[in-house]
């Protein structure tokens, strides 16, 4: 306690070398602290889905680009591979709303039924769609995603059963996602993709109607097995229908990755730039002490 209340007194009597010593210090630990932060959620935590690193992206990749899938092809996919307990597509889409309020256009997404439980995430009312709904011809739903709810019905509790129409159309809505369902990005509805396939694109085995393949691999199942299996079972498809899909292969890449992938070179190089501040800092700090202990 003497040596402390020695070293506060030094502090006081020297304030000006107190204060540049702590606003160094606090410049080089703020740098860290706040990319760490961004780090950490980025890169470190786990993704908000239940066994997050089971989840994978499949793509169709010719000439080393990845895009987007064909319904045929991922058809096949589903019926032939083995190494998933899930395997939904969704795409991403607009929608204008208007009825309850002002018409508005909103981001959303078109999915299969089985696209919230290869997330792994329950609604948080009501339910998802089913697989009749998720057909030609099937009942028009929507699941409300939490944000929507909460700001344009004020999260009402009592919203299933009401109609909605979305481009012109009457959609029932049947259920609310949590606020962690983020497939896709910023996606503030679901309805079934079922009613949408008969469209004459959509059964071109050469069209890729920008549709996207989550998939859950199964347990004791590793990434590089799915990837051997889906790569055989596009070699096999490329082979059967050689004109529409020529030299595209299947890609199995972990979701993690496909969400920060562009991102994790630069974000781990703003982590080596903060950790040399703070080297800096303190080499600065150290410099200060030693001119003081010289004086």
């Amino acid at each position: 306690m003497n040596d402390l209340k020695f070293a506060c007194r030094q502090l006081l009597k020297h304030r000006g070398f107190t204060a540049i010593a702590i606003f160094t210090l606090a410049l080089g630990i703020g740098a860290n602290t706040a990319i760490f932060s961004v780090v950490e959620a980025v890169l470190l935590r786990p993704l908000p889905y239940p066994d997050g690193d089971k989840l994978v992206m499949i793509w169709q990749r010719e000439a080393s680009e990845d895009h987007s899938n064909n319904f045929l092809n991922y058809r096949d996919w589903q019926a032939q591979s083995t190494s998933f307990t899930e395997l939904s597509i969704y795409r991403r889409d607009s929608f204008s709303l208007s009825r309850d309020g002002a018409p508005e256009s909103l981001t959303g997404a078109l999915a299969s039924a089985n696209f919230f439980s290869a997330a792994g995430i329950p609604p948080l009312l009501g339910r998802t769609f089913n697989a009749d709904e998720d057909s030609p011809g099937g009942a028009r739903v929507v699941v409300l995603g939490h944000a929507l709810w909460q700001r344009r019905y004020g999260g009402d509790p009592q919203i299933m059963g009401r109609t909605l129409i979305l481009n012109a159309i009457p959609h029932t809505v049947i259920g609310v996602m949590p606020a962690v369902m983020g497939l896709p990005r910023a996606a503030e509805l679901w309805v079934p993709m079922g009613p949408y396939t008969t469209n004459a694109t959509w059964q071109d085995r050469g069209n890729n109607p920008g549709l996207y393949c989550l998939g859950r691999i199964k347990p004791g199942t590793t990434i590089e097995q799915a990837r051997v299996e889906m790569f055989g079972i596009s070699e096999r498809l490329g082979a059967q229908y050689p004109r529409e899909i020529g030299r595209t292969r299947t890609v199995v890449t972990p979701l993690l990755d496909t969400s920060v992938g562009t991102y994790r070179a630069g974000l781990w190089t703003l982590v080596g730039a903060a950790a040399l501040t703070l080297a800096i800092a303190c080499a600065n700090v150290a410099g200060l002490q030693l001119a003081r202990g010289v004086t």
